[in-house]
């Protein structure tokens, strides 16, 4: 498997250009290997931002734990301190027969005991409450018959419990006191069993101060105090005492939660997320990722800008010239420059160019010359073997019979013997390859007409040639050799009418020879097969093909036009073809 893998990418990199080789390992041997460090360590600032901010967010909890302790403790001591206070606990049992009575035993014992005084110190308010209706409420005592339908005094009792923390948002009608929150440590009065009275020692502890000493420890990390469904203490800065508990903030926005029981009451102190801790990681250390960016990436890419510049443009410049070299010349490399195994394989090529370049002109050129010399006698003794025939025997048969015709009132048939007669005329006296366009168009209206005698009013053409190409020389026999194909394979297996139009002009420095017919048209096969027969015309392809004079006039216009006319094919079946034939124009009254 793995010498198949290695086969594969070995196959892959012989296949690709230098320049993509050149992407190809920068991408592998730079930019990923950078992007795996980067993102290793991109995951360890962020986790050094996470593991910050959770540290912060348990101190901070750890902050508020203790100070919310320390709260309610001093209110826990407060309440013990009077808690084995016997006299008190006679105080709140004794049945008193006026007020006076009341009176005088409450400011003797409040004259002995400074528990209130204590209580506003610590910012709080103590309050005995006793199930005895002949004390009188206030100054710190009420009757328990006021507060038994309070929510605080029922959940107190459900509870069982001897002491309990609690949160209410409730009117002091006692103290007339508006609605607002309220914090209380709750404790059964129950130390002596002789006085068997209900009575319950209460501290209030002053919100707006509870408030502060949070902010105060919290500083600027956002705590949420939760009891149940209720934010019971926060540092936002706007939980006013005046307005009811408000919902706890979304799970979505908690960052971390530290659970608490204080005297009964279950806490959770909520430490709410600032900002996202990879954001904060990438603000904090982002002059840090600009230059990784930099180093890693821009760095590189110009040094491969660089390299390719130096090693891949020359590089192209030399397959360039390889492909890009005639046949008969090899093209050279012009300003080699540097000396690195580039600059030597370009010297080489520079010199094995100027020996093939010398072998091609003493050689090859001179086969040429001797070939052309061949052709030409070749040509000659076939001129010599058309002089010893004397064409005016024909002509004058064919006069004979065209005569005769005009007397049997026979006019079309001596118009086509006359047409006949100047085809031949015209091919006898051509004593040259090359013809000029205005003799080339007379043969094919004579062969038209010929054709038009035999198809009728299934035949109709139009003959086109702009004036500067009246004069311009082509090889014999051309234009007139496509006309026959498209009489013989368009038209004549037409059943309807069918038109050939023959266009000639010129297009820029290009001679354009159009030949169109309205005739039966050929499949996308057939048309393909036919353009790539007109582009590898040759002698050895005349041997084998059955349209010989298509093929013959396509190698003609190729030595004519020493291989620079294009042919081009177009067709489409039940509609007609198209052939055009384009190729540098020559100078009137020469060949190219």
């Amino acid at each position: 498997m793995k010498k198949r893998l290695d086969q594969i990418i070995r196959d892959y990199l012989y296949r690709s250009s230098a320049k993509k080789k050149i992407r190809i390992f920068y991408i592998i041997g730079s930019i990923i290997p950078i992007l795996v460090i980067d993102t290793i360590i991109l995951i360890t600032l962020f986790k050094a931002g996470r593991d910050d901010m959770n540290s912060r967010c348990e101190n901070a909890a750890k902050s508020v734990e203790y100070t919310l302790n320390d709260l309610f403790d001093g209110a826990d001591a407060i309440e013990k301190s009077v808690f084995i206070n016997k006299k008190i606990y006679a105080f709140l049992d004794k049945g008193y027969k006026s007020g006076y009575d009341y009176y005088n035993a409450f400011n003797n014992m409040k004259s002995q005991y400074l528990i209130w005084g204590r209580a506003s110190l610590l910012n709080s308010h103590l309050t005995f409450f006793s199930d005895n209706e002949s004390i009188i409420n206030g100054n710190g005592i009420q009757r328990l018959s006021g507060i038994r339908n309070n929510n605080w005094y029922k959940d107190f009792i459900s509870s069982g419990m001897d002491e309990k923390l609690s949160f209410e948002y409730f009117s002091d009608n006692i103290r007339s006191i508006k609605p607002q929150r309220h914090i209380y440590l709750i404790k059964k009065f129950n130390f002596y069993p002789d006085f068997n009275i209900e009575k319950l020692v209460v501290v209030e502890l002053d919100y707006e101060s509870a408030e502060a000493e949070l902010d105060r420890v919290a500083g600027s990390v956002p705590i949420e105090v939760v009891a149940g469904d209720r934010v019971v203490l926060s540092n936002s800065g706007n939980e006013l005492a005046l307005y009811d508990f408000k919902k706890p903030s979304d799970a979505s926005k908690i960052a971390y939660v530290k659970k608490i029981n204080c005297y009964g009451c279950d806490l959770e102190i909520r430490v709410l997320r600032t900002e996202n801790h990879i954001l904060t990681a990438i603000k904090k250390n982002f002059f840090i990722y600009l230059i990784l960016i930099a180093v890693s990436f821009i760095l590189p890419y110009l040094a491969i800008q660089v390299l390719q510049k130096n090693f891949t443009s020359r590089l192209l410049v030399l397959t360039d010239t390889v492909k890009n070299t005639d046949k008969d010349h090899l093209i050279k490399i012009e300003d080699v420059e540097g000396e690195d195994e580039l600059a030597i394989l370009a010297r080489n090529y520079n010199d094995m160019a100027d020996r093939i370049n010398n072998l091609i002109e003493s050689v090859y050129k001179h086969q040429i010359k001797v070939n052309e010399e061949t052709v030409a006698r070749q040509q000659a003794e076939l001129l010599a073997l058309r002089s010893q025939i004397n064409p005016h025997f024909l002509f004058n048969v064919l006069e004979s019979i065209r005569m005769h015709s005009l007397i049997k009132q026979e006019k079309e048939t001596a118009r086509m013997i006359e047409n006949l007669a100047i085809i031949q005329r015209q091919y006898v006296e051509w004593n040259q390859n090359n013809v000029k366009i205005s003799d080339e168009m007379n043969f094919v209206k004579a062969y038209l007409n010929l054709q038009k005698y035999r198809f009728g009013d299934r035949l109709s053409f139009s003959l086109s040639v702009e004036d500067e190409c009246q004069n311009i020389w082509i090889p014999k026999l051309s234009i007139v050799t496509f006309v026959e194909n498209a009489c013989v394979h368009g038209i004549e297996e037409k059943a309807k009418n069918g038109w050939i139009f023959v266009r000639i002009y010129l297009e820029k420095e290009l001679l354009v020879i159009e030949i169109e017919d309205t005739g039966i048209g050929m499949n996308k096969e057939e048309t393909m097969e036919i353009q790539k027969k007109m582009d590898k015309a040759s002698m050895e392809a005349l041997k084998d093909e059955s349209r010989i004079g298509m093929i013959n006039a396509c190698i003609r216009l190729k030595m004519f036009s020493h291989n620079k006319v294009v042919f081009e094919i177009s067709s489409e079946e039940g509609v007609g073809t198209m052939v055009t034939v384009k190729f540098p124009a020559p100078a009137e009254g020469q060949d190219i």
